[in-house]
């Protein structure tokens, strides 16, 4: 590929072509030879989905109630605080969570699957729930201490190594009512429809409450192994839930995938890490179980306490598009974004934007907010991936980074990114541009016309900060084709080829 670094005129450009076409535009200087150190690729196979051993019908114990270390225990006088730790007139400490034990026996198993190394299935039988003799609760959905044949139902995801274990009896079927039987990587799913009528339904109530959850969507809950000791609990609508579920994707604290949850235009989602090997991080879990309360502040065996929020915009018709930091307006056309943002006890917020308006391409811009509300700038990263675009445009974002362009053959697209110092450089070289377009012309930029290519220039030199760079992509009209023009321009400083900043990458488009 060659390249003109002369700067010409926009009004005697001819436009650029149609994105379903080449969209080379600009004749002749070659460019600096390929380095393959700015560019890496991810790549995977298409999974293919296979029947697992089905054990229908088949009866599994997996578990008959544990006991936990009572060493905790109280004398004296005794005051139960709303964190549900009963503290006496000594100091000594109960966790009222360490009275509570169950007991889970597996009558069946149906839709077992095995796709990718990973083994799916459903899960049905009956539970025991001693919550025992001093344990105050409050409203559990149990009429007594000792409730026999509570029906139960989830479902389990793990790998198949781990699965051959159970099958073999080596390993008891992961249950999420005794963590310590989950391998690690595990997780399982409850939803609140398999539990109505039983003494858990008043916790998925509580759940219903603090994730503002209707009855119609319904709340699930997906308890992870995340290590040895630890377990990971999320709680919040059905259909966000099992889409974390479902991909096997720990939330993290982006929590950016949650945006696959297409259906649902607004939702809050509760999660917390548990220790296990902890009196209080186990006593914690148990009253999760019992009661549906997730804790709200990291402490002893309790960590990555958060709440996740998350607001979907769609916009059919002309109309300014309210998306915070990458808010902008359409001529006509449907534009789509969402945020969701994740608040830690501390009021810290983690926040993950993505957008696309009318032609527009992709963007997606996470930050990190301070206690205080002030931006991290060292955790902000930009992101456009480029589904679907032609060979041509493919073609010169290649060579504006340097890179292979058969990098980007087959199902591979283009990835890029940008760090917070990364964006104001690309904003830099749009303010070189401009400068060089004056001197070269003896025009002021203002006063000639540009096209949709250099009209995104304008908008890269006028960004005062990293989001306003992330709002010019979102903002930049008629998608890759025209976005590669102007990247072709920004790769010559004073005549000389100089790749782009930002890392380039091909992706799967179907990952």
């Amino acid at each position: 590929m060659s390249w003109d670094s002369r700067i010409h005129k926009s009004i005697r450009r001819p436009p650029p072509p149609s994105p379903e076409r080449d969209s080379t535009a600009r004749p002749a200087t070659k460019p600096a030879p390929h380095r393959d150190s700015s560019q890496s690729v991810d790549g995977f196979a298409s999974a293919k989905t296979k029947s697992g051993p089905n054990l229908l019908g088949t009866s599994v114990p997996i578990g008959f109630g544990w006991e936990l270390p009572q060493s905790a225990s109280t004398s004296g006088s005794v005051n139960v605080g709303s964190d549900g730790v009963t503290v006496s007139t000594d100091s000594s400490v109960e966790l009222k969570g360490l009275k509570i034990s169950f007991g889970t026996k597996v009558s069946q198993t149906s839709s077992v699957e095995s796709e990718d190394g990973v083994t799916t299935l459903t899960a049905e039988g009956s539970m025991s729930v001693n919550l025992g003799g001093e344990v105050d609760l409050g409203t559990v959905g149990f009429s007594a201490e000792h409730t026999e044949g509570v029906k139960t139902k989830f479902q389990v995801r793990m790998s198949d190594a781990d699965y051959a274990q159970v099958q073999s009896g080596q390993a008891p079927m992961p249950d999420p009512y005794n963590p310590d039987t989950m391998p690690e990587g595990s997780s399982v799913l409850l939803n609140s429809t398999d539990f109505q009528g039983t003494g858990f339904e008043a916790s998925y109530r509580n759940l219903a409450v603090s994730t503002n959850v209707t009855q119609e969507q319904g709340v699930s809950v997906l308890v992870e192994k995340t290590g040895e000791n630890t377990v990971r609990v999320t709680a919040g609508p059905t259909e966000a839930v099992e889409n974390s579920f479902q991909l096997g994707l720990s939330l993290g604290p982006a929590s950016a995938h949650v945006g696959n949850t297409t259906r649902l235009d607004q939702f809050t989602l509760k999660t917390a890490e548990f220790d296990l090997s902890t009196d209080a991080g186990r006593a914690a879990y148990n009253t999760f179980l019992a009661t549906g309360e997730l804790p709200s502040e990291n402490g002893t065996g309790v960590s990555d306490v958060a709440t996740v929020e998350k607001l979907q915009y769609d916009s059919t018709s002309s109309a300014g598009f309210d998306l915070g930091p990458l808010s902008g307006s359409v001529d006509f056309g449907s534009s789509t974004g969402g945020i969701v943002r994740t608040t830690y006890p501390d009021g810290s917020v983690d926040q993950v934007t993505n957008a696309k308006l009318h032609v527009g391409t992709p963007v997606q811009l996470v930050q990190h907010f301070n206690p205080d509300g002030t931006e991290d700038l060292s955790q902000q990263e930009i992101s456009m991936f480029m589904v679907g675009a032609d060979g041509g445009t493919e073609t010169v974002f290649a060579s504006a980074y340097d890179v292979d362009q058969h990098d980007f053959d087959g199902d591979k697209d283009i990835h890029l990114s940008f760090n917070a110092e990364q964006a104001m450089d690309l904003s830099q070289r749009a303010r070189d541009y401009i400068a060089a377009w004056e001197k070269e012309t003896g025009q002021k930029w203002e006063d000639a016309s540009h096209l949709q290519d250099e009209k995104l220039i304008a908008a890269l030199a006028n960004a005062q900060n990293p989001a306003d760079v992330a709002k010019a992509l979102t903002n930049a009209y008629g998608g890759p084709a025209w976005m590669s023009q102007a990247f072709a321009s920004l790769s010559f400083v004073d005549g000389e080829f100089v790749p782009l900043p930002g890392t380039i990458s091909a992706r799967d488009r179907d990952d």
